[in-house]
């Protein structure tokens, strides 16, 4: 306990449910509180210290933000269909066992009018659930226990850039499933929201299950 913060996004688990919103895309809307994800404590140390660095006395106040995230695919034999999810009140998860139907490319990002109105991105955090991979010779994600900023990447995150995946060999797995922490701040008022990108038809793969310590935790910055 000592060793990680538990972000208290609310603990209350709900699905989505779905309505046809065009002929080309399926809405999914999830209107219930997110539930709880684990968030390194160094992180928390990070923004508390950016607060601080502007004024010593405060203390943040966090504001949990919606979020919204597209899956699609030019390959119908991957993705049929567009996938919108909408979560409200600090963001929520997607499994992907819902939607990916077959082999082949995809594409995956936040539209990004939504952030229009928050203040500058200050961090988008992503947190690995599975090990790297040697696929082909080359290896395929972070590994286990490892965390990186990917501000700097947050324009590939976003139409129309996009990030593309692929389903062979489970490469997606590696390089995208886990969390995505967004932070954004105007003086001490913290803006965060998150997406948990996860395929329950391999939780076998997933990284054991652990409390790591401060001092094992490792972080990459990009």
């Amino acid at each position: 306990m000592n060793n990680l913060i538990y972000f208290l996004i609310i603990c209350i688990y709900c699905g989505c449910h779905s309505q046809q919103a065009t002929t080309d895309e399926t809405v999914h809307i999830s209107e219930t509180l997110a539930k709880d994800i684990e968030i390194p404590k160094n992180i928390f140390e990070t923004i508390v210290q950016a607060v601080h660095v502007d004024s010593p006395s405060a203390e943040p106040v966090y504001l949990f933000q919606s979020l919204e995230v597209i899956f699609e695919s030019d390959q119908k034999s991957v993705i049929p269909q567009k996938q919108r999810f909408k979560f409200s009140n600090g963001g929520g998860e997607v499994d992907l066992k819902n939607i990916l139907v077959g082999q082949g490319s995809f594409y995956f990002y936040f539209p990004i009018e939504q952030f229009e109105k928050l203040p500058e991105l200050e961090h988008l955090y992503y947190m690995s659930e599975y090990p790297k991979k040697n696929i082909d010779n080359e290896i395929f994600g972070l590994g286990c226990g490892q965390w990186m900023d990917l501000k700097n990447k947050f324009s590939d995150f976003t139409k129309p850039q996009k990030i593309i995946l692929n389903t062979t060999a489970e490469r997606y797995l590696h390089v995208s499933a886990g969390y995505y922490i967004f932070v954004f701040r105007k003086n001490n008022q913290v803006y965060l929201t998150h997406l948990h990108v996860l395929d329950s038809r391999y939780e076998d793969s997933k990284c054991p299950r652990k409390r790591t310590s401060q001092s094992e935790a490792t972080h990459e910055s990009k």
